[in-house]
């Protein structure tokens, strides 16, 4: 039965991937009900599943379904003493990411800089898994205002991707829109131009015109061009 839900798990990863939202939900229920049979509800395969479940309803906007869950598999790998592990950080980002979306902004940075500190142990500090909290890090302070502190953790975002993963990576692209949409908010429309240029350089090279990441960095480019001539017209 532990096999099953197993296989289980895997094609609920699987359908949501593919986009099959539902389908992939009802594989994960199936799979959750095996494993609390088999394990007990307090199980790190247990955790697993609760994630992937957890993830699925942020991506429908599920948010309080998706806080529930995370919450739930947090409480399972503290008790199982996984908290200095990747899991467990990868568990606090993504919440975090849910209290963002809930406006909850303190209790998200927490989580956030908790799961750096985690990863930076574990890991080390020039991780891309490092990389990724840094970012999260500096578009909540984006969000917040604060553009003093969330710049150095773009930048230093950027710097690890770049040495470990390469100048032309995707997620170089991605950072350097983060890092442009900053230096717009902060009125620094020339550099935000030249960076905003150079993300859409990488996607279109790794994705392609067609792609959504290409397509929401040249309209981030387009409405900053729109920006700068309505102040020219006053």
């Amino acid at each position: 039965m532990g096999y099953r839900a197993g296989t289980l798990n895997n094609l609920g990863v699987l359908l949501s991937e593919m986009g099959k939202l539902d389908e992939a939900e009802d594989r994960y229920g199936q799979a959750l009900e095996l494993q609390e049979k088999v394990y007990g509800p307090e199980h790190p395969q247990v955790a697993q599943t609760l994630n992937n479940l957890a993830l699925l309803y942020f991506q429908t906007t599920r948010y309080e379904k998706a806080m529930i869950l995370y919450t739930r598999s947090l409480e399972i790998m503290e008790k199982f003493g996984k908290i200095e592990h990747t899991g467990f950080a990868t568990t606090l980002n993504n919440l975090a990411g849910v209290y963002v979306q809930k406006s909850r902004y303190e209790k998200a940075l927490e989580l956030y800089t908790r799961a750096l500190e985690i990863r930076e142990r574990v890991l080390g500090p020039d991780d891309p898994d490092v990389a990724k909290t840094l970012n999260n890090m500096g578009e909540l302070y984006r969000i917040l205002g604060q553009h003093k502190k969330a710049l150095p953790l773009y930048t230093r975002a950027l710097k690890i991707y770049e040495t470990t993963l390469g100048p032309i990576h995707p997620d170089v692209g991605t950072t350097l829109n983060n890092l442009a949409g900053l230096h717009e908010s902060m009125g620094e429309y020339e550099t935000a131009i030249n960076l905003y240029e150079k993300a859409l350089d990488i996607i279109e090279k790794e994705y392609g015109p067609d792609h959504p990441y290409f397509k929401i960095t040249r309209n981030n480019l387009i409405g900053l061009y729109e920006k700068m001539e309505r102040s020219w017209r006053k």
